[in-house]
Parts: structure tokens; sequence; C-alpha cells
């Protein structure tokens, strides 16, 4: 977490991982919690991830149904303030007997004291107000109470319900209302900083979410060569590009060739990122992947830009058709991470890095083994063994694991796999 200065204002930054604790300490305190942050960079993805984690915490299941309002779910209750009506937050006042009086939202009758005593229920959840700082001030005053006081005239929240709310940054140029320093004043504030690609050191970054969610490896390749275009604002196109951006282009582009996945970047990411995206996989279009394949030493002669889109390519190729060329990805990846390419010295490399998987092993001969097996490796390029192993899984998780696992070529890269889980799995 850093302090940063942000449009002449002092902000305090946060990681995704870090606004998870973030938003658990505020569900735990019931201090309601403000999130700023950059369109497109998981606010809302960090507040369901956090929600989920709160309903495994409470033995329940999250919905997003306000008719779940019951003793077995955990509620995530998303209003888009900018879609909203002050009514839709307040209600509406209605006569009886000559007295006015509140008729509520049904959704937040479910949420309040009063539904809980009548239908003998503990309500638990997460209200978020989405985008509040877009929504004009009448609909910003409407949600004062809910905030401040957690009730609305005579309905109050239930204590098993807190408060979150999200907007954009002034940097976005989306069309934002100041809140009022009433409002303002009574949530705690931080800012989501825009996700970095991958730190290797840390294994942290948007890398390790996007294999784990299988994101396609072309898009992995790219960002991979150019991890700055993960968010890139790009003046005067109709979009830029930005992690949500990145994830529907992989959506829009299954199945498609590289001649038409670039359609997909355009789309979703804006027409400059599509262009250069199209630039990068027609580097491999010169190329013979099914040779590079055959033959992974020529892999060893392309341009750094070249070895990128090639992975990208090899890949997908991959992906379409896992039972047929699985095996030669991973004898690509033992070649390139070894740094041999000779078929025999790779399998007596293998044969000793089996012998070394025996814990009965003494120390003198453990150390002979290594010394002898570090001997036989070559000019080792880890960076791209670890790319073509983790757009492997980003492909298809479950085939990837039992591949690997029969692969007569797991010993020569077992010590990869450190580098394909994030910090927080291990």
């Amino acid at each position: 977490m850093v302090w940063r200065k942000e449009m002449e204002l002092n902000v305090f930054e946060v990681s995704h991982e870090e606004l998870v604790t973030d938003i658990l300490d505020a569900y735990e305190t019931k201090e309601p919690l403000y999130i700023w942050g950059r369109t497109g960079i998981g606010k809302s993805y960090t507040v369901r991830k956090a929600a989920e984690i709160l309903a495994e915490r409470y033995g329940r299941k999250l919905s997003e149904s306000i008719r779940d309002a019951d003793n077995e779910h955990f509620l995530l209750i998303d209003r888009r303030m900018t879609l909203r009506d002050p009514t839709d937050i307040i209600g509406v006042l209605y006569k009886d007997n000559g007295v006015s009086k509140w008729h509520y939202p049904d959704w937040l009758y479910r949420i309040s004291k009063d539904y809980e005593k009548e239908n003998g229920v503990e309500i638990r959840g997460i209200v978020f107000l989405d985008e509040l700082n877009l929504a004009p001030p009448l609909t910003q005053n409407a949600a004062y109470s809910l905030v401040l006081d957690r009730r609305l005239e005579d309905l109050e929240i239930a204590d098993g319900v807190a408060v979150i709310a999200a907007g954009n940054i002034e940097e976005d140029k989306a069309y934002t209302f100041d809140l009022a320093d009433p409002l303002k004043t009574r949530f705690t504030h931080v800012t989501l900083a825009v996700p970095v690609f991958k730190d290797d050191e840390k294994r942290t970054g948007w890398f390790y979410w996007a294999v784990d969610n299988g994101i396609d490896s072309r898009i992995l390749a790219f960002l991979s060569f150019q991890p700055e275009k993960l968010f890139h604002y790009v003046e005067g196109d109709r979009t830029f590009p930005t992690p949500r951006g990145w994830e529907k282009a992989s959506k829009l582009m299954k199945g498609k060739s590289n001649r038409e996945a670039w359609r997909a970047v355009a789309k979703a990411c804006g027409y400059v990122a599509g262009l250069q995206f199209r630039q990068f996989m027609e580097l491999s279009n010169a190329v013979n992947v099914e040779e590079i394949l055959r033959t992974p030493q020529l892999f060893t002669k392309l341009e750094i830009s070249q070895k990128f889109s090639v992975i990208g390519s090899i890949v997908h190729i991959y992906s379409k058709n896992p039972e047929k060329y699985a095996e030669m990805l991973l004898r690509f990846v033992a070649q390139i991470f070894t740094g041999i390419y000779d078929d025999d010295t790779l399998e007596e490399y293998i044969s000793l890095k089996k012998k070394l998987e025996n814990e009965r092993l003494d120390r003198e001969e453990r150390e002979r083994i290594t010394a002898k097996a570090k001997q036989m490796e070559g000019n080792k390029m880890a960076e791209f063994a670890m790319l073509t192993l983790s757009s492997m899984k980003a492909a298809n998780k479950e085939f990837f694991v039992r591949a690997f696992h029969r692969s007569r070529y797991t010993s020569a890269i077992t010590d990869m796999l450190v580098y394909l889980l994030p910090s927080s799995a291990r």
C-alpha cells in the first residue's frame, strides 16, 4: 500500500489483495468503505471475491438475489447508483388514515431488522452502492441515512449487513458529482491501484489471475511482451485497454483464428490496441509453428518479439486439440527450460532428475547427481518455458494437470511448478 498524489489529492492506494482485507474489515466492523479507482480494474470483482470469502466464513451460500434473504445465504446486493432514482433508495410516501407513511423498497425491507424479526431469520450480506459518485446529488442524498445512520426513517438495517460503495476517479473523465462532506466523512476510503501485469519476485499480478481464469494464450503472450498495455489510456479512441477489456477480448476471440482474433481486441480494448495485437500475431505467421514443435532449437533463433508471438500461437493450437499436442508442448518446454535439445541427452538428464526424487539418497550422491545434471544444461529460457506452461494451464486446467503428471518430461520441468502459483496459493 502507498500514498500517492492523484489529481492534486493525497490518496491511500491499495492492491487487490489488500482491498479484499479492507472489505472484510469493513464488514466485521460495519464501518462503510468507499473504493475509488480507475474504470475496468476490478473494483466490483474484488467486492464479489470478498463476499465469497465471507459467505464461506459464515457457512452460507453467496447470492445476489434479494429473495434469498434468509439464514442460508450471504447476500451481495448491487445497487448501480447511476440507474437509480431517489425513490429506489428511500421509497415513497403514502397516506394512511390521513397520516403520511413511508413505503420502503422491497430490497431495503428484506435487509432490515423488521424483516428479521417477522421471519425469524438472521440476515448477512453487503449492500454495494456502485458508481455512487456518478449518481446525481438527489440520489446521493437519498443514500445519506443508509450510510450515515444505517437506517431510513423507522426502518433499521440488520446488524449483519454492511455498506460498501465504489466510484471512478476524475482521470476517467466520467461525469462525476462530488460527494458531500457529511457523506464523504462517514466512509473510510481506499484507492484501488491499477494492477501490475506480473511481479516475478512476489508472484503477484493480473497474469496469475488470468491463468486461473482461462484467458486466451495469445493475450497472455501479447501482454507478457508489452505488460504496459494491461491498462493503457488512449486519447480519442472509443475505449482503451483495461483488465476488464482484456477479459472481454478473451471471450470474444475464443475459437477464432490468429487473423480474426485482433477484432476481439479492437472491440473490447480499442482500435489502436487491436492493430497492435494484429501486428504482434502476424510475427508468428512467418514461422512454421509445427516445425518449431518438432525442432524446438529453431525457437532459439527467433527475435524476442517473435518468441512471444509464437508461444501464443503454439498454445492456441494446443487448445484446439490438447490430446494431440500436449506431449509435444511439454517436450518443447523441457528443452527450452533446460537448454538441452538432443533427445538422448535430455533422456539422460531426466533419469538423473528422477534419481534426485529419492528421499533416501545420501548427501554426497545427491550433490554428485545435481552437479552432473547442471553440467548438461545449456542456455535456459525459463521465462518462455513458464509462459508456455502457464498458457497451457489457462487453456484447460484439468487436462493440463493430467497431461503434466503422466508426461515423460515431468521430471525435467518440475522445478517450474512453483512459478505457476500466485503468492496467495503457496
